[in-house]
């Protein structure tokens, strides 16, 4: 999965499961905040990626990264989520705890963390 669209999910998911409405994200892999906003509920997803310049929207599980055009599914299931990107046809998962979130990217095969 690519960095910003890694960000981009975590902040989704982070958001959705600790229910923190932020306008942005801190990636420790990227030792930067990226700013990210929008809106976010369980029935609907439509946030912008600023530095990206672009929009990932849908409702969960099916969501669509603009940047990439290609669709995302995110499934939430309590503090874990999982999913599939389309663009790389790779699987990740994750967790949140509080305002931490670590996804697996199984295209790397590394774990990223971020903080909302």
């Amino acid at each position: 999965m690519k960095k910003y669209t890694r960000a981009s999910i975590a902040f989704i998911a982070g958001s959705l499961i600790s229910n923190i409405r932020n306008s942005s994200i801190y990636d420790y892999s990227m030792s930067k905040h990226l700013n990210i906003s929008g809106e976010i509920s369980p029935s609907k997803i439509n946030i912008y990626d600023y530095e990206r310049k672009c929009y990932i929207g849908g409702n969960i599980p099916s969501l669509f990264d603009y940047g990439n055009n290609k669709h995302i599914n995110l499934e939430i299931n309590g503090n874990h989520f999982e999913g599939y990107d389309y663009d790389t046809q790779k699987h990740f998962s994750g967790e949140v705890v509080d305002n931490s979130i670590s996804l697996y990217d199984y295209e790397t095969s590394r774990y990223y963390s971020y903080s909302i």
